[in-house]
């Protein structure tokens, strides 16, 4: 949770094998409030990651893109049924790779 820049930008590309899509609350890296509970789908209001930071860090270091999951634990989400959960996460997932990652 506490990863800065530079290890993903020295880290081996071809070695890495998913990409995992999550948004984030703005708060401190490695608080002891920094859990997975303030996840949010990546692009949704109050999302501070740098996403296209991320994609074109994971380009520049040869990933190649093949796998992308997406991990929320949000409590809020749990309200939603699993059919709902699952549609927002693809539709999610799939306009985020379409916005960073397409060519």
């Amino acid at each position: 949770m506490a990863s800065e820049w530079a290890a993903l930008e020295k880290a081996d590309g071809k070695k890495i094998f998913v990409w995992h899509l999550n948004g984030m609350e703005n708060m401190p890296c490695g608080a002891a409030y920094n859990n997975d509970e303030k996840r949010l789908w990546p692009g949704e209001p109050g999302d501070c990651l740098d996403h296209k930071r991320y994609a074109d860090t994971l380009k520049k270091i040869g990933f190649e893109g093949g796998v992308c999951t997406m991990e929320v634990f949000r409590p809020d989400y749990y309200k939603l049924s699993n059919e709902e959960n699952i549609k927002k996460a693809a539709e999610v997932t799939k306009a985020h790779v379409a916005k960073y990652w397409a060519d």
